[in-house]
């Protein structure tokens, strides 16, 4: 692998890099924030135990041979603070060309472009280093501010899939899907 995507990489203004477990209660509060589960399906707030759970499956995921999943921890490169994080899911069994990207940040860190860096740094890395062929995403149609992300990072917005998100107990989103090929053309990094 290019020396330049062995983690953790860097780009202009971040740091991408493994989980530690160190990084569990930065991710728990992270998602246990009502701004940001509120296009999510994921409504309920996590209990400690259970976020230290789920932080610890990411600190495991280098270890996995073949390494399916990339959850990293973005981090301000200046201040090294933990700001956020983003995921990378590579489908197996059906072609491991393909894949799912996610990302959530601190409320106070929205507007500033950190995700769409982060989106890009992610999107070279599966390409040029994993050699994946498609990723895709998919958030509520009424989330706007993540439709927009995608469409700066150069997803494309594929299709809507009607009221496929239960975001809330019995309340129902419809979704829209995007995705990016190989063989799209999108803005790189400078590394």
């Amino acid at each position: 692998m290019d020396k330049k995507y062995q983690l953790p990489f860097r780009t202009p203004r971040l740091l991408l890099k493994n989980f530690t477990e160190a990084d569990w209660q930065n991710w728990r509060n992270l998602r246990n924030l009502p701004e940001t589960r509120e296009y999510n399906q994921f409504s309920e707030p996590l209990s400690l135990k259970k976020g230290e759970e789920i932080v610890q499956l990411f600190v495991k995921q280098p270890e996995q041979d073949p390494r399916l999943k990339y959850t990293l921890a973005i981090y301000e490169a200046e201040s090294d603070t933990f700001i956020g994080y983003i995921s990378l899911m590579i489908y197996d069994g059906v072609d491991e060309r393909l894949s799912e990207i996610s990302y959530s940040l601190f409320p106070s860190e929205w507007g500033k472009g950190y995700v769409t860096e982060a989106l890009k740094a992610m999107t070279e890395f599966a390409f040029d280093a994993l050699k994946l062929h498609r990723i895709e995403a998919g958030c509520s149609v009424e989330n706007i501010a993540s439709w927009r992300v995608l469409e700066k990072a150069g997803f494309l917005r594929d299709g809507r899939i009607r009221q496929d998100m239960q975001v809330r107990k019995n309340v129902w989103h419809d979704e829209f899907v995007y995705g990016i090929l190989e063989t799209d053309q999108f803005e790189r990094v400078l590394w």
